[in-house]
């Protein structure tokens, strides 16, 4: 059977995309090639898979401009790279790479034989109603593409009933974490208990990612302040612009056990999480739902980016609070903690889950199904 060249275009490569294009890398029918640009400097946009990476790679120079609020990212001889490899089919990573897939559909034009797969969202929870004039452009530019995958089914939704995609073009692959990886890490490594300090009586929360203002971070001090802050731990892993905001909080609440430990690596993260009995996620994400999942952390969150709604049933693999203030945060928190036997059937309901459905080797499948269709192959 034919083996297809395949082209996964991203602006850089983090290091939870490298287990999955490991995974598709050795798919018997394809030839897979990432090609993605330099660092961009003072942003957290930056490459850090390892070097024992299995999948061939090519790195351009990047140059970027903000425009109206937005960053464009410009990969200088990426047309010219196309041209060389000869893709059969691009799949191109979402919005955030605009201008690289603008040189996927030139190349196209020359090469008509050529598939285009959009890779994103979808579509976002709780996001303002787009302007009928925006929702109108992007209906047309979609049209460009031959195939779609989405990193949850709340996004193939959003596709299907706000921009009339085909229902057989829209593939699903769940956007999870290097979920294998971390569930053989905690097996077979010993749990460093770095927090000798923190009392093991108190409710300990925990919370990461980058800390910047968008993110919410306060929420989580604003909730805890309303409890009695003596019966808690929150520790907060990684660093951002806002995090001396928070201390400023922290003290002026006058919070107690509230513990900053910085940028962790992801290899050490489970330490932590070993540690935490529940994972406070304020808000967007979505790669760190499944990473807890798989260390066995309940997460408690309102909305994420749509996977959440595949992964998270209520009281059943995690928790929600329904408003978006500290007053039902509080709440949350405060009954959870209350009820260990609940904590104890979600947390290992969630791992679980993880384990034996969503894996890395799924993933790829999932990419796999959405290739072969796409170049209308049915197996």
């Amino acid at each position: 059977m034919k083996k297809f060249n395949i082209v996964i275009l991203q602006r850089v490569i983090p290091l939870y995309r490298e287990s999955l294009f490991n995974k598709i890398s050795k798919l018997s029918r394809i030839n897979l090639k990432v090609l993605y640009g330099e660092d961009i400097p003072n942003t957290k946009i930056k490459s850090n898979f390892s070097n024992n990476a299995q999948f061939k790679s090519l790195k351009h120079k990047s140059s970027s401009i903000y425009f109206l609020n937005f960053l464009f990212i410009w990969h200088h001889g990426l047309l010219r790279s196309l041209i060389n490899y000869k893709p059969d089919l691009i799949i191109a990573e979402g919005e955030s790479n605009i201008l690289s897939y603008l040189k996927a559909y030139i190349y196209k034009i020359f090469f008509k034989e050529t598939k285009l797969i959009h890779w994103s969202y979808g579509g976002l929870p709780q996001t303002r109603k787009k302007s009928f004039f925006k929702k109108f452009l992007k209906k047309n530019f979609l049209k460009i593409f031959n195939g779609f995958i989405v990193y949850s089914n709340y996004g193939k939704k959003v596709l299907l009933k706000s921009y009339n995609v085909e229902e057989d073009k829209i593939f699903v692959a769940l956007n999870i974490s290097q979920v294998d990886k971390l569930i053989e890490l905690k097996k077979h490594t010993k749990i460093d208990k770095k927090f000798i300090n923190i009392a093991k009586e108190k409710f300990t929360l925990i919370t990461s990612g980058s800390i910047e203002k968008e993110k919410n971070f306060q929420l989580i001090l604003d909730a805890l302040s309303m409890l009695d802050n003596e019966n808690y731990n929150l520790i907060i892993l990684g660093d951002g612009p806002f995090k001396e905001n928070l201390k400023i909080i922290v003290d002026r609440k006058k919070l107690s056990n509230v513990y900053f430990i910085g940028k962790v690596p992801w290899e050490e993260i489970f330490h932590y999480y070993d540690i935490a009995d529940l994972f406070i996620l304020p808000g967007r994400g979505g790669m760190v739902i499944s990473e807890c999942m798989a260390c066995g952390l309940p997460v408690l969150l309102k909305a994420a980016d749509g996977i959440e709604r595949d992964l998270v049933i209520d009281k059943q693999t995690g928790f929600y609070f329904q408003e978006n203030n500290p007053d039902s945060l509080a709440k949350e928190i405060f009954k959870i903690s209350q009820n260990k036997s609940l904590l104890d059937k979600v947390s290992k309901n969630a791992y679980n889950l993880i384990r034996d459905n969503h894996g890395i080797k799924k993933f790829a499948e999932s990419f796999e199904l959405a290739i072969l269709k796409t170049m209308g192959e049915d197996n």
